[in-house]
């Protein structure tokens, strides 16, 4: 998958948010458990509880393996979390596949005008291969904060890979945003 084609889901994702759509006729319509945000994706994405038991099991071990990145996670599985999919025609022969997350919080009085300040917390907080690209973009939600980067991971038995992620944060009412695209690293293209 390109990163025009990483992009086009996380967009449409965030134009979700505040507007209802047709459905395209190859795509698979997912809405979160309570209800409050729905999206598509290509077909093959299956919506993942985060409270089943093998996914907290999972990322339990994730969290143990990478205490930097454990730091920035929520603080327990399912937390905040609204949405989260996986394609299930993504994996690789180490296990990775690609991982779409929606997290819903309070917004904490944060404005679109603070995006500077809040990338220089993310770049505190996580540890990068280069560096953390970003760029705030006007899309039908309002000013929404993109950014992406590569960050390594131990991932079980596989040992360390590359993971590309790519984010879109934004506010929507009393609420923050943020929806993740988490992929094998050096699978995400610009064009």
């Amino acid at each position: 998958m390109n990163f025009s084609a990483i992009r086009n889901i996380v967009m449409t994702l965030t134009v979700f948010a505040s507007l209802a759509s047709a459905q395209e006729a190859d795509w698979t319509k997912l809405t979160s458990r309570e209800g409050s945000f729905t999206t598509q994706v290509p077909q093959g994405w299956v919506i993942a509880d985060p409270e089943d038991p093998t996914y907290v099991a999972m990322l339990e071990r994730f969290r143990k393996d990478n205490p930097k990145i454990a730091a920035s996670m929520s603080q327990k599985p399912g937390d905040s979390t609204i949405l989260m999919a996986y394609d299930s025609n993504s994996a690789t022969a180490d296990g990775m596949i690609d991982v779409l997350t929606v997290v819903k919080q309070a917004h904490g009085g944060l404005t679109t005008d603070m995006y500077g300040e809040v990338m220089k917390e993310i770049k505190k907080a996580i540890t990068v291969k280069g560096k953390i690209e970003s760029k705030v973009v006007d899309v039908s939600t309002g000013k929404t904060l993109s950014y992406w980067y590569t960050v390594p991971v131990k991932i079980g038995d596989a040992g360390e890979v590359d993971l590309d992620q790519f984010c879109l944060m934004f506010i929507k009412g009393e609420n923050l945003y943020v929806v993740s695209f988490t992929t094998k690293g050096g699978t995400m293209k610009a064009k």
